[in-house]
C-alpha cells in the first residue's frame, strides 16, 4: 500500500470521509508524498504528460517576445521591473525566457528582476539548479514577501490553475451533492456528501446558480475554490503592468453545458489515462479544465482589466513574426527542429486550440498597437 494512501485511510477512519478537494490537495501537495510537492512529477516523453514547455525552448522564446512587447508599455521601462512567475515547476520556462531576453533584448534583461513564487522546498531546489546562471532570479514562498521588488512588471503563469484542487459535484435524486472519498475494506472509495461538508459551501452554491439548464441524473462538474484567492494574492504584486496566464479550459458557456456531463477531471501516469486513480494516490497527475470566465471575473474583482483571450495557436503565431524573418532557405538543422516545435505548439489538433491565453492590465500602461485586435475572443467570457 502506498504511504499516502495509508495516511489518507487513517485520516478517514479517525475523522470521516474527505471532500474531493481535500483528497486532491493531499495527492498533489502533501509535503512528503504529494505528486508535485515531492518533486516526483516528470514531463515530456519519459514522464507522465507533455506540456508546451517540454516540446522545446521555442515556447519560452516566443513568450519572451511578448514579454518584451509588454515591457515597452511599462511607465518606466528603463527602470527596474519584475517578472513574477507563479508555479514555475522545474524552472525550464524561466530559463528559456531569460536566455532569449539576455541574448535578444539585453536592455530589457539587465533591468529585470525575475521572482518565482514557490512554496515547496524540493521544487525550489530543482529550479535553483536549472537557473543557476541567471543571477537576476530570486524566490519567495509567500506573495506578501515582495516589499523590495519593483512594482511595475508582469505576472506570469503556465498551467497553474488546472493543477489547483477542486471540489467535484454530482446531480443525484434532483439535487447536487459533493463527490467525496471514503474507506471500504481498507481501500479508498468514492461516495457522496452534502455540500455543507465543504468549507467552500457558500461559494459552491453561488457557482451552481450559473447553470441555466436542467442537469441530467448523474451529471458531474468541478468547482475550483482557489481561483479567487490565488488571483487576490498575485494581483497585489504589481501596481503597473500585465498578467499573462496560459492554461487549458473553456469559457463558462462551454464548460457548464448539458453535453459536458462527466466533468473534466483527468488523471495521467506515463502518458496514459488512469481510471482508478484512488489506487495510485500521489502517483498520478490530477487536473481539471479551468473556467476562464471564472478566472476573468476573479482578476476583474482585484481591479485589473482583462485585455486579451486568444487560443495558443494564434498567440504564438503572431509572437513569432520576428522569428519567421530569421529562418534561412533552406532552413538549417537547428531551425528545422524549431519549426517542428512550432508546428506542435500551434497545430489545432495537438496544442494550438487546447490552450488559451488570458491577459490583463492595471495601473499606468502606455498605449501601443494591438497585434491581436482582430483575433481577441474576450467576448466569449461574458
Amino acid at each position: 500500500m502506498l504511504k499516502l494512501e495509508k495516511q489518507l485511510l487513517n485520516s478517514i477512519n479517525e475523522q470521516g470521509a474527505l471532500t474531493f478537494e481535500a483528497y486532491m490537495q493531499q495527492c498533489l501537495y502533501h509535503e512528503d508524498y504529494g505528486y508535485y510537492a515531492n518533486n516526483q512529477a516528470e514531463i515530456g516523453k519519459s514522464g507522465d504528460f507533455s506540456t508546451s514547455i517540454s516540446i522545446g525552448c521555442l515556447f519560452g522564446q516566443l513568450l519572451a517576445e511578448r514579454i518584451h512587447q509588454l515591457w515597452l508599455t511599462l511607465p518606466e521601462p528603463q527602470q527596474a521591473w519584475s517578472i513574477f512567475e507563479i508555479g514555475a515547476f522545474h524552472g525550464q520556462l524561466a530559463l528559456d525566457i531569460l536566455n532569449h531576453l539576455q541574448i535578444t533584448y539585453p536592455n530589457c534583461y539587465k533591468t529585470c528582476n525575475y521572482t518565482i513564487f514557490e512554496p515547496f522546498a524540493k521544487l525550489q531546489e530543482h529550479q535553483q539548479s536549472t537557473l543557476h546562471e541567471h543571477s537576476i532570479v530570486n524566490w519567495i514562498q509567500e506573495t506578501q514577501h515582495t516589499t523590495n521588488q519593483a512594482k511595475q512588471g508582469i505576472i506570469l503563469s503556465n498551467e497553474l490553475f488546472d493543477a489547483l484542487a477542486v471540489e467535484r459535484l454530482i446531480y443525484q435524486n434532483q439535487k447536487w451533492q459533493l463527490i467525496g472519498i471514503n474507506s471500504l475494506d481498507n481501500q479508498l472509495v468514492q461516495n457522496t456528501l452534502s455540500i455543507s461538508s465543504s468549507p467552500y459551501a457558500s461559494d459552491i452554491k453561488s457557482y451552481l446558480l450559473n447553470i441555466d439548464f436542467k442537469p441530467t441524473e448523474g451529471y458531474e462538474l468541478e468547482f475550483n475554490p482557489h481561483i479567487n484567492s490565488m488571483c487576490q494574492n498575485m494581483s497585489s504584486l504589481i501596481q503597473d503592468g500585465h498578467q499573462l496566464h496560459i492554461d487549458y479550459g473553456f469559457a463558462q458557456s462551454e464548460l457548464l453545458h448539458p453535453e459536458r456531463n462527466q466533468g473534466t477531471l483527468q488523471a495521467y501516469h506515463q502518458h496514459k489515462v488512469v481510471t482508478n486513480y484512488l489506487s495510485m494516490s500521489g502517483q498520478t497527475d490530477l487536473s481539471c479544465h479551468i473556467n476562464f470566465t471564472q478566472l476573468k471575473q476573479a482578476i476583474e474583482s482585484q481591479g485589473w482589466t482583462p485585455s486579451l483571450f486568444i487560443d495558443q495557436s494564434a498567440y504564438l503565431t503572431i509572437n513569432a513574426k520576428s522569428w519567421f524573418t530569421k529562418i534561412s532557405m533552406p532552413p538549417t538543422q537547428s531551425q528545422q527542429e524549431l519549426i517542428k516545435q512550432f508546428s506542435t505548439l500551434t497545430h489545432p489538433s495537438i496544442m494550438g486550440k487546447k490552450f488559451w491565453v488570458l491577459e490583463a492590465t492595471c495601473g499606468n500602461i502606455l498605449t501601443s498597437k494591438d497585434p491581436f485586435k482582430s483575433l481577441n475572443k474576450l467576448n466569449y467570457l461574458e
